[in-house]
């Protein structure tokens, strides 16, 4: 039986003679299962040969006896190689190993060739055998084909390493392998922070321009609603007016607060001016524990009411129908009674008290609905009486049905919403005529007017409001709370009332709250049910302020733990009239965003108080500082009255906002005086180290000099001793030493002083380098100049490391030391 390998080479055995002769194509062949028509036909023929010969064999194994065999016997004899070469013509030649194959084993020994299979056949179960080997094979890692990709790419990137980058690689046959190339891993890249990255500060740089203008050509938000982008913003469908390789930058302002539906609405600009001028006169301004302005609704004056009264009664605008519907639903009501009422006498009264004010707001709130229906052309006498009882305007109802002749109907309009019996009675009616089949020949307006009286009314081509007005006014008894009339509305309808875009409605959302004692705000208060626009906070965030923090109705449900105090403490704080609470990150993010519509238009004094009601201290004050921060350049004398005289703003937040932007505007000495004002000493000190010292020292102006880091004194800056000192005692230096060298007096504490200035420079020679940086080479060199001189005068020898000085100086330093050094050596002798 032959076996055979793949890529053996000269040393590997072979199989029989007959197959070194067996082309290099067929070979190939043969290794992926293709085979000819003739070599099948041979294939078949040495399979019968096979055949004969185990047959024969198996006749002569039963009458010979057995031999012994050795392990060498077994050894197969070397198959001569072929392999194609390239010759001088460059052509490839097919060359074959003639040389002799080695004699066998039992050749050598002198035993028959066919006895020996014989013996291993019927020493070794060939099937099994076969088996064994073939999996022992399917274990070794066999050599597999090779695809090299001859291209090489210069930027490749492959997911798996660099995949297609092959070197180019040659061979002197096929029987030769070529070593897999080396795993080179893929480039990893991650996002990188400003201040983390290599490039940070060298923005300029042409070198690199993908690196260094990388980070410029990303969609970014800018303050105040700003979109910086290339191109042109477009929908989905959408038609492109640009080429996708655009390098315009477009600075967009997306609006961040809604158009408001109403034609009689206020601009977005009053209404939030009003809103927050009412609110900001029933808040007062108080530092909290940390000395952080902090602005506390807590007026009992601040309720739907005192919002509803600033607009006008005639006003039909979503903002008004809003406060109204609170005012009905939330605000407290005056029930006039005595003291010896009954708890239970109290809570009925209270009921019907609701819900009169409930009706109130509906039938305002409905009524434009129904006088537009009734201007509508042709409608008929019974459709008016319907009409205005969609509207519960009974009374108008009746005398419509009057002037029309309906007597009778008038006379049971006059009874809707009354007893059992009256309903029972005219559901009567209707199953009569539905019997005597003459409800077909009854107008299809008195039909619904009957149902309505009957408690069963038709809510076709109705709006919610009417639809809950039917449920509140007809269908439900008179003492039924609000509550389970709002359940029975909910399970009448098949879909619940929603905006353009889904989303529920907002007067449906709060009419929710009340009946619903689970809901809380963060179900309710979504921007999307209270305007057009999803991120409009207007409306929400009073509404937040009016339920949670001032009548104490509903709060967010992420309102966490008010903390580890004692519960007398709790208590005691409660009794006295402060209010714990825990924190809210919902509120608090309401609230920026808020805070970001106003500062769009440009209301920055209201956005400073909107951002006030944060909870947290830490937060607030890093709130409102970049919003001045943003803000600085329009903050005149009127604004800045404003923040700090009524929302108690500090001024050193002004100042430093102020400060921020005159460095922007490239005004160092004028941040410098802000910095200062607000007490800000270390980007002061920051300031006058980079900006302004080092401009007094080109002007020679000492005494500036002095004045400018004296201000630092006594108080706690950082790197004081290592930074700013140096300048004064630079100064020292270079004014008390000439003093001292023109007196012509003669003491110790004079020979003491210029020995202390002397060493004082010799340190600063030793230290300036390290403040000032590379873009003051100017000013260093000419202090250093002037410090060396000084030195060289009393003490050459004191200075041992001058890497920063070069040219005269350093060649006069070098004179000075000899000099002293030759005069040293002198007195010595």
């Amino acid at each position: 039986m032959a076996r055979f390998r793949a890529f053996s080479s000269d040393d590997d055995s072979s199989s029989d003679d007959e197959s070194s002769a067996t082309p290099i194509n067929e070979k190939a062949g043969q290794a992926l299962g293709v085979h000819s028509d003739d070599d099948m036909d041979d294939e078949e023929e040495e399979d019968e040969a096979e055949d004969e010969e185990e047959e024969n064999e198996d006749a002569e194994s039963t009458s010979s006896g057995s031999s012994e065999m050795l392990e060498e016997d077994l050894i197969v004899p070397r198959r001569r190689k072929e392999a194609l070469v390239e010759d001088e013509d460059g052509e490839y030649q097919e060359v074959r190993d003639d040389r002799p194959p080695l004699p066998t084993a039992p050749s050598r020994l002198g035993l028959d060739a066919q006895r020996m299979h014989v013996m291993q056949t019927s020493f070794f179960r060939m099937p099994e055998e076969a088996e064994n080997i073939r999996a022992m094979m399917q274990d070794v890692p066999q050599p597999t084909l090779r695809v090299h990709n001859t291209l090489n790419r210069k930027h490749s990137r492959d997911s798996d390493g660099d995949g297609l980058r092959f070197e180019s690689r040659e061979r002197a046959s096929f029987a030769h392998d070529i070593e897999p190339p080396a795993y080179r891993p893929s480039r990893k890249y991650a996002k990188v922070a400003s201040s983390a990255s290599v490039f940070g500060g060298h923005e300029d740089a042409s070198v690199d321009a993908g690196l260094s203008f990388g980070r410029s050509f990303r969609v970014g938000w800018g303050p105040g609603g700003t979109l910086v982008h290339l191109g042109s913003l477009t929908g989905p469908a959408s038609t492109l007016k640009s080429t996708s390789n655009s390098s315009t930058i477009h600075n967009t302002r997306v609006p961040l607060f809604s158009k408001l539906a109403s034609p009689h609405s206020l601009t977005s600009q009053e209404l939030t001016t009003k809103l927050l001028q009412h609110h900001l006169s029933h808040s007062p301004i108080t530092p909290d524990d940390a000395g952080i302005p902090f602005a506390d609704p807590t007026s009992p004056n601040l309720h739907f009411a005192s919002f509803a009264s600033l607009f006008p009664t005639t006003d039909h605008s979503y903002e008004a129908t809003l406060f109204r519907l609170g005012q009905a639903l939330f605000d407290p009501l005056d029930l006039r009674l005595g003291p010896d009422i009954t708890v239970d006498i109290k809570n009925r009264v209270s009921g019907l008290a609701r819900k009169t004010a409930l009706t109130a707001w509906l039938e305002h709130s409905v009524a434009p609905t129904v006088d537009a229906a009734l201007r509508v052309p042709g409608t008929s006498a019974t459709a008016r009486v319907w009409t205005l009882l969609t509207g519960n305007q009974v009374e108008k109802a009746c005398e419509a049905a009057m002037d029309a002749g309906y007597v009778k109907l008038a006379t049971l309009v006059s009874q809707a919403g009354g007893e059992f019996d009256f309903r029972e009675d005219v559901r009567e009616q209707i199953e009569l005529w539905r019997a005597e089949h003459v409800d077909v020949h009854v107008d299809e307006y008195i039909k619904r007017v009957y149902r309505l009286l009957a408690g069963l009314a038709d809510t076709k081509d109705l709006d919610w409001k009417r639809v809950f007005g039917m449920h509140l006014w007809f269908n439900e008894p008179i003492d039924a709370p609000i509550a389970e009339i709002f359940r029975a509305f909910e399970r009448s309808v098949t879909s619940l009332p929603t905006t353009k875009d889904g989303r529920p409605d907002g007067l449906f959302s709060i009419l929710r709250l009340f009946a619903d004692p689970a809901c809380s705000l963060t179900r309710v208060l979504d921007p999307a049910s209270f305007g057009s626009s999803r991120i409009d906070y207007t409306l929400p965030w009073h509404l937040y302020i009016i339920l949670s923090r001032c009548m104490r109705v509903r709060d967010f449900s992420d309102r966490g733990d008010p903390g580890s105090r004692n519960v007398e403490d709790m208590e005691g704080e409660e009794e006295e009239g402060e209010r714990v609470d825990g924190h809210s990150p919902t509120a608090d993010l309401m609230t920026s965003m808020y805070a970001g519509q106003l500062e769009q238009l440009g209301l920055i004094q209201e956005a400073a108080f909107v951002l006030l009601h944060i909870e947290g201290s830490a937060g607030r004050e890093k709130a409102v500082k970049d919003l001045l921060a943003r803000s600085a350049h329009l903050l005149d004398d009127w604004m800045v009255r404003g923040l700090v005289g009524s929302l108690k703003l500090p001024m050193a937040w002004v100042q430093e906002a102020q400060a921020i932007y005159a460095l922007y505007q490239n005004s160092p000495f004028e941040a410098y005086e802000l910095y200062l004002s607000a007490r800000l000493y270390n980007p002061a000190h920051d300031i006058a180290i980079a900006e302004l010292a080092p401009e007094a020292v080109l002007r020679k102006d000492l005494e500036l000099l002095k004045t400018m880091f004296a201000r630092f004194q006594g108080h706690a800056v950082d790197g004081w001793s290592t930074r700013g000192k140096l300048f004064v005692d630079y100064a020292n230096v270079l004014t008390r030493l000439p003093e001292l060298y023109d007196d012509e007096s003669t003491s110790a504490e004079k020979t003491e002083e210029i020995e202390t200035l002397t060493r004082t420079g010799a340190r600063l020679v030793g230290l300036l380098p390290d403040v000032l940086d590379g873009r003051h080479k100017e000013a260093l060199s000419m202090m250093l100049d002037a410090l060396v001189k000084m030195v060289d005068r009393e003490k050459p020898g004191a200075l041992t490391q001058l890497h920063h000085i070069d040219g005269t100086t350093r060649i006069q330093h070098i004179r000075a030391t000899g000099v002293k050094r030759f005069l040293k050596s002198i007195q010595v002798n």
